[in-house]
């Protein structure tokens, strides 16, 4: 059984804060698509709920994946989500069929 973790989150934000949340979430991607144990990032824009985004993440290890959540890149995104008033929910996922 693989050690990866995967993840999907959501993301929601007034719809009036949609872009600048697009923004903060865009200067988190890089970063952590350079983590070492990054396996998977992507974060996606809801095209009918302004306002809406869902994650999509593989981590190597629990352990890469609380390193992470600590990373500066992170920290950033999560302070800015909350300034903007997001709710958001991750979910530790375990796919039926695994890519990776």
């Amino acid at each position: 059984m693989s050690e990866a973790v995967h993840i999907i989150a959501s993301i929601i934000v007034p719809a009036a804060a949609a872009s600048e949340a697009a923004e903060a979430c865009r200067r988190c991607i890089g970063p952590s698509r350079r983590e070492e144990a990054c396996r998977r990032y992507e974060i996606a824009r809801d095209l009918e709920q302004p306002g809406h985004f869902v994650a999509d993440e593989i981590w190597a290890t629990p352990a890469a994946f609380e390193a992470h959540l600590a990373s500066p890149h992170f920290q950033a995104l999560a302070a800015a989500l909350q300034k903007l008033g997001a709710e958001l929910n991750i979910q530790k996922v375990q796919p039926l069929e695994p890519l990776v």
